[in-house]
């Protein structure tokens, strides 16, 4: 890769623009990002200055906010539809050229549509645009900077989501919760059967213990035999959707499988398991990370939210 070109417009993107700007500065090095406000030397020629800029650069960023479309100019009409607009001149120019465009989209706007488009940018709306969010910035600038520097015509698949560097709550094995439930259903099996055979009957405390015993010891087992089987942890990873959405998602799941919240910051959640979830479940923790989520918590219910958020 050469150089990149950065267009934007002041009143619709120019927080955004910066900060990309000075992210891929520190990526490249400045003189490898064109940016009209420090590019451009005062006395310059603008049109000469960006013409030159474009004809060094290999690839282009449009950065296209909720306004980019519609700004008008002091008499009311679109600006996109002059003729001598900038914006439309560079973006004009880059389709011309043939270089590698990527529309960024910022502040949640949406990439135009080719009827609202004039007729030289109409090749503009076919380009795959990324969006640049706020609460991802950084998983998405890297995105950005991978579709810069890739080989011209080269699919640029991201990595599938890892748990690298995840230092939150492990998978249980649940054995504890497995071997718990195993004594108590031991316990009260046998003492039920002890209530029976002695309230009212013929035999002694001490002979109905020896003849329960070994029942309650097959009962209790095989009862732990079960809940091992059914109680086990695990972890997974998928990649995170618009926060906002995320939280709603995950908190209806959570509600739908029975669990109930018990803590919620910026970057984790847990749940705790009600009745109806199930006896002897573990949380399910929600750590949230760069791009990625990760879900540990009981399998099945790990699982099901795995084919939801998968």
């Amino acid at each position: 890769m050469k150089d990149v070109f950065i267009s934007y417009r002041h009143e619709d993107s120019k927080s955004y623009a910066g900060r990309i700007f000075d992210r891929l500065k520190g990526r490249f090095g400045s003189e490898h990002v064109f940016m009209d406000i420090t590019a451009i030397r005062a006395g310059s020629d603008f049109v000469d200055a960006i013409d030159n800029a474009l004809g060094r650069c290999d690839a282009f960023i449009v950065v296209i906010g909720k306004q980019w479309l519609s700004i008008a100019d002091e008499h009311g009409s679109r600006r996109l539809d002059d003729p001598g607009d900038f914006v439309r001149l560079e973006v004009a120019a880059a389709l011309a050229r043939r270089m590698r465009i990527v529309p960024v989209l910022v502040d949640d706007a949406r990439m135009p549509s080719d009827d609202a488009l004039p007729k030289v940018l109409k090749k503009l709306a076919r380009i795959q645009a990324l969006d640049l969010s706020d609460r991802r910035w950084d998983f998405d600038m890297e995105q950005l900077v991978g579709a810069l520097i890739r080989p011209t015509g080269e699919p640029h698949t991201p990595p599938p989501p890892k748990p690298t560097g995840y230092t939150g709550p492990q998978p249980r094995s649940y054995a504890s919760a497995a071997a718990t439930m195993s004594v108590l259903t031991a316990v009260g099996f046998g003492a039920f059967m002890i209530v029976i055979l002695t309230v009212g009957g013929p035999q002694p405390i001490g002979e109905a213990s020896a003849d329960v015993l070994p029942y309650a010891l097959a009962v209790g087992l095989t009862s732990g035999l079960i809940s091992g089987c059914f109680l086990r942890g695990d972890m997974i990873t998928v990649r995170s959707t618009g926060r906002d959405e995320f939280d709603a998602r995950i908190n209806a799941a959570m509600s739908e499988f029975g669990f109930l919240p018990v803590t919620a910051s910026a970057d984790f959640m847990s749940f705790r398991p009600s009745l109806r979830a199930g006896i002897g479940l573990g949380r399910i923790s929600v750590t949230v990370g760069e791009g990625t989520v990760t879900i540990v918590g009981p399998a099945r219910f790990v699982h099901r939210l795995k084919a939801r958020f998968g």
